[in-house]
């Protein structure tokens, strides 16, 4: 795998006697879009914010593309384009002269405008005054000012805030498109955790300060401390749970809206589906379901769940 392109180690930020978080370690790697979820008050803003710079770690490193943020942080910022909740922007102007102001205030050339509205989907808006786009379209043009400047590294928090889910699809395919066909790294934390599942790679689940665990989206699976479940439809799902109860007293399920879930692993199912059989009693439809992004996350972030 290529070099970090955010790497932190032991980060540690306290305001007075509160430790906000707590020896975090992360990295997110050219390619990848990385989730931070947590719940209000996880340290999530607070993490994002410590390794930006906006404020001062009391332990820890931050290295961006190679550089110390302590040591070298305008060579390290100069890598980094990051948006913190929604842009805000000047509504009585277009798209292009905000993006004209942006260059001239970090002299940048003029040509990289068209480059970075086209990133985002916007070429063809950029003469439009920024009173006439919607909040999704507000937020590709807050994503095109931090790409004007071509940073190998995105930092987003909270980005799908206020956005209906036509805005968030948008921009869930246009990080993947940064980060899966242009090689960017992007780190965005979220609350909405089904988005996440279809957004990031890997997500860093984060409780009272501390980084949990850094899950493969791809294999939660092995996370989640649960039987598998499977989900069966029946003519008569009352008796079908009764004669399971019966049978198998030691087997987890649920009967909701005529549909009962079974909560064992799948070399068990033989075994019941044959008694149904044996019963009379065939179901119409079976299905598994796999371990969700949020199975992941409420079993590490409510009580009883994993602890650090």
């Amino acid at each position: 795998m290529n070099a970090p392109l955010l790497e932190i180690t032991g980060l540690r930020k306290c305001f007075g006697k509160h430790v906000a978080v707590d020896d975090a370690t992360l990295s997110v790697h050219p390619g990848q879009v990385v989730g931070l979820l947590g719940p209000n008050g996880a340290g999530k803003t607070t993490l994002i914010k410590t390794a930006l710079g906006l404020l001062r770690a009391d332990a820890g490193q931050v290295t961006i593309c190679g550089y110390d943020l302590r040591k070298q942080m305008p060579k390290a910022m100069a890598q980094v384009g990051a948006i913190i909740e929604n842009p805000d922007l000047y509504g009585h102007l277009s798209g292009e002269r905000i993006l004209r102001q942006w260059c001239r205030a970090r002299k940048l050339p003029f040509d990289r405008i068209e480059p970075a509205l086209a990133q985002v989907g916007m070429s063809s808006r950029g003469r439009d005054k920024l009173k006439k786009y919607s909040l999704g379209m507000k937020q590709r043009l807050g994503l095109a000012l931090v790409l004007v400047h071509e940073p190998k590294l995105l930092i987003l928090d909270e980005p799908t805030n206020g956005l209906d889910p036509a805005g968030i699809k948008e921009l869930r395919e246009l990080l993947r498109g940064l980060a899966h066909e242009r090689g960017m790294g992007i780190l965005v934390s979220s609350h909405l955790l089904s988005e996440m599942e279809m957004m990031c790679d890997r997500a860093l689940i984060m409780n009272r300060g501390h980084i949990l665990n850094d899950v493969d989206v791809h294999g939660l699976s092995a996370l989640i401390n649960e039987a598998p479940k499977t989900q069966f439809t029946f003519a008569d799902p009352t008796r079908a749970a009764e004669l399971l109860e019966e049978l198998y007293p030691d087997v987890e399920f649920t009967l909701q809206d005529g549909i009962l879930t079974v909560h064992t692993e799948t070399e068990d199912l033989p075994a019941l589906i044959r008694s149904w059989i044996d019963a009379d009693l065939f179901f119409a439809s079976m299905k598994t379901l796999s371990p969700t992004l949020e199975d992941a996350f409420l079993s590490m972030t409510m009580p009883g769940g994993a602890s650090v």
